[in-house]
């Protein structure tokens, strides 16, 4: 039988500490994005019975064939949330955050499930930064107009990922609805890879923590419809917007309804302008206050 993670690394804290949001926020809501920190409080992860001792030594072996092509390291533009991310071969390297040590317990699990759209956590370098396996594609530079065919994929890759999370939060009668699943809390189109024009995999897992499918997926459907930008769709177009809203939605399944989804949308948008505004980042702010005006009169 699997391990909880408290058993496999009792010096793991499960309580982040976070800088105190605005009065007016809503607690209690996985909301990892705002500030820095991930809320972990209250929920026990299971690690599946092939994740124990031997995953360090055989996550080691890769990751000596994939850095023996090249010793280079190669600066990866993005990195909106983690500064300094290189690659070293077939590795990516990246700075631990305070929530690197769920980061590897997350990305473990998913290798173990078979969950093939995330990068492979192989350990840590004598720099002590995270080694992760390389995913090959492009990744978006900034938000932009997708065709339905990738909104979809978007979607469908976005649900299996929820879907492949379920395992690790030890759910008993009485769990909170708002430990779920693990949710990515940044998925941008910036944060996925694309081959053939695709979205394959997700990529910065940096503020992933329990949460509900919702409130991960109203984040989502804001950056890939791209909510609120003139250029997407003007106040005389939302009826395009709101079809291609009910596509990402049907793709994702669980029977979402439009009225839910909105309502997640706005609540995400509100939680980006008080953190631009908590952090004195104005043009932040006034980018999610704009979108959440446009949510709100448009669909």
């Amino acid at each position: 039988m699997g391990k909880t993670v408290a058993q496999k690394h009792p010096h793991l804290s499960l309580n982040f500490p976070q800088p105190r949001p605005p009065d007016r926020l809503q607690p209690g809501i996985c909301v990892a994005l705002v500030i820095s920190g991930a809320m972990m409080c209250g929920w026990r992860a299971t690690r599946p019975a092939d994740l124990d001792d031997h995953t360090s030594s055989r996550n080691q072996f890769v990751y000596r064939i994939l850095t023996s092509m090249s010793d280079a390291e190669i600066p990866l533009q993005g990195g909106r949330t983690t500064a300094a991310v290189v690659r070293v071969g077939q590795t990516v390297r990246r700075p631990p955050r305070l929530t690197a040590e769920f980061v590897h317990v997350l990305l473990e699990h998913l290798a173990a499930v078979g969950f093939d759209g995330a990068p492979r956590f192989l350990g840590t370098d004598d720099k002590g930064r995270d080694i992760l396996s390389y995913i090959e594609g492009e990744v978006p530079a900034d938000l932009g107009w997708h065709n339905d065919e990738v909104l979809v994929a978007a979607a469908q890759l976005i649900r299996k990922f929820h879907d492949a999370t379920v395992g690790l939060l030890g759910h008993q009668t009485g769990t909170p609805r708002r430990l779920e699943v693990v949710c990515h809390n940044d998925l941008s189109p910036c944060n996925f890879v694309f081959r053939a024009g695709l979205p394959m995999a997700l990529i910065d897992f940096d503020t992933a923590a329990p949460g509900t499918r919702l409130m991960d997926l109203g984040y989502a459907a804001w950056l890939w419809l791209d909510l609120g930008d003139p250029d997407i769709a003007p106040a005389s177009a939302s009826q395009e917007q709101r079809r291609r809203l009910q596509l990402f939605i049907a793709a994702y399944g669980d029977e979402i309804s439009v009225s839910s989804i909105k309502e997640a949308i706005v609540y995400r948008q509100e939680l980006v302008a008080a953190e631009g505004e908590y952090t004195a980042r104005t043009a932040m702010a006034r980018w999610a206050r704009h979108c959440r005006n446009w949510t709100v009169e448009n669909l």
